[in-house]
């Protein structure tokens, strides 16, 4: 019982990783816009780096 107790800890835990991470609020451009893709691009690593730890 105390493993499943420590895993079901664990996993409740995990979500808060990305806490930090905070959300998008630009809305999307009708054209191409390059400033924008790489705002995308870097909350993508943002968000990668944050669910690693």
């Amino acid at each position: 019982m105390d493993l499943n107790n420590a895993q079901l800890n664990t996993l409740s835990q995990t979500s808060n990783n990305s806490n930090a991470v905070s959300l998008i609020t630009q809305s999307a451009d009708s054209n191409y816009n390059p400033t924008q893709m790489q705002d995308m691009l870097n909350k993508m690593n943002e968000f990668i780096t944050a669910l690693r730890r």
